[in-house]
């Protein structure tokens, strides 16, 4: 008997040893370190702040000779009327800020939705500013200085260069104020629940005509909304186009009686027909990116449970495929790589107010984690500086704003390393 509790005690120290090893050793976890962390350079530095804004936009020119960012003087409140930003290019080779010039259209979320133009990406870059109480876009060729305005703000940009998506800032800004911009006027009113001159428009960049394509008040009638927010406004945030640029997918959102918002997704055609719903009110919908004509990666609680998760929806089909199960549960930026065999994603701050930069690899749905970067908890809300990584044009290297220093910074990780093992 006393061999039995000799041996039984044995197994059970072996196991409880087995297990405590298992917990302190990385590999054990369903996120993987990698160490050491890639080699990952600050690209800017003061006099001032400096950011690049969203994520899933591609800030080097197509030479790679350039990077796009801006410049501010504060970074711990939001722009108001009379703020500028800098715009101006990095070269990458000697570190020289080049400035281009200044825009009243910005906030820290989201830039002012800097673009290289498809059209002439080493020359001509398209960025938002403001005309009084009017918000447009400008053309600018870096060279020369010319610029040509369009008559509205752009929210996305075509593959093409053809086409922008354009949403109303001002009300965005009255709804969620870093997401929009301050100065401007309301297209319908605020306090018109859900006007229907207002919404998603296509701009084409060639010739500065536009078109209202899809109404708050279309979508009201397509979805109705929750029966806890009615009377409140809608609001549309967000907006990308596919990959073949027959299809553009953009967010609509709800203010809740309480706090917070409600959000659904919806995909139409450039000329604003086959409006479809493809993640409901119940759902929700955070951040996205598309992976092909057809399929789209969202950030939502998958067929409205408690947990959110990485998905890949099928657009006008019910077809659904969740990207690491009980591994990816946090929400984040997610962007393809350019060969579509990566994803590069980021965290909000844990308890330690640290973000982690993640890819994942497509193939195998294994996570990496690339570092993790502290993020200064007294910035929070839309004054906060989320990594929001960015692609560069091979893959092979990834962009992210952060101010693990102290200041806003924009920083390049060179992941050619474990991209191309």
């Amino acid at each position: 008997m006393r061999a039995f509790f000799r041996n039984y005690t044995v197994a059970a120290l072996a196991l409880l040893f087995f297990i405590l090893i298992s917990c302190n050793n990385p590999s054990s976890s369903p996120i993987k370190k990698i160490s050491p962390m890639p080699p990952v350079k600050s690209v800017t530095n003061g006099p001032g702040y400096y950011f690049f804004g969203y994520f899933g936009i591609n800030p080097w020119s197509a030479s790679e000779k350039y990077l796009l960012c801006l410049q501010v003087p504060f970074q711990d409140r939001l722009p108001a009327v009379g703020d500028s930003a800098h715009i101006c290019l990095v070269e990458l080779a000697s570190g020289k800020i080049i400035p281009l010039g200044k825009t009243a259209a910005w906030n820290f979320q989201q830039g002012a939705m800097l673009y290289w133009m498809p059209t002439s990406p080493d020359t001509l870059i398209i960025y938002n500013d403001r005309r009084e109480h009017r918000f447009i876009s400008v053309i600018c060729n870096i060279y020369s200085g010319e610029r040509r305005e369009l008559p509205l703000p752009i929210s996305a940009l075509s593959h093409s260069g053809k086409y922008a998506a354009s949403l109303d800032f001002t009300r965005n800004y009255n709804m969620r104020p870093g997401y929009g911009y301050a100065g401007g006027e309301v297209a319908g009113g605020i306090e018109a629940e859900n006007p229907r001159n207002g919404g998603l428009y296509i701009i084409n960049t060639e010739d500065g005509s536009y078109r209202l394509v899809v109404s708050y008040d279309q979508v009201d009638k397509l979805l109705g909304g929750p029966v806890e927010s009615t009377g409140n406004p809608m609001w549309f945030n967000h907006a990308i186009f596919n990959t073949d640029d027959s299809r553009i997918f953009f967010l609509a959102r709800i203010m809740k009686k309480t706090q917070g918002w409600y959000t659904a997704g919806l995909t139409v055609n450039l000329d604003g027909s086959d409006l479809r719903c493809i993640l409901p009110f119940e759902w929700g919908a955070s951040h996205f990116d598309w992976k092909s004509p057809h399929e789209i990666f969202v950030t939502t609680f998958y067929k409205g449970g408690k947990e959110l998760a990485y998905v890949i929806v099928t657009d006008g089909k019910e077809e659904y495929k969740v990207i690491a199960p009980g591994v990816l549960t946090r929400d984040g930026h997610g962007s393809f790589s350019p060969d579509r065999r990566w994803m590069v994603s980021d965290t909000y701050p844990d308890k330690k107010n640290k973000r982690s930069l993640l890819l994942i690899n497509l193939e195998t749905e294994e996570v990496f984690e690339l570092g993790k970067f502290y993020s200064n908890p007294k910035l929070q809300g839309e004054n906060r500086c989320d990594l929001h990584p960015r692609w560069n044009h091979d893959g092979t290297k990834i962009c992210f704003d952060s101010m693990h220093e102290g200041a806003r910074k924009i920083y390049i990780m060179d992941v050619s390393g474990i991209v191309r093992n």
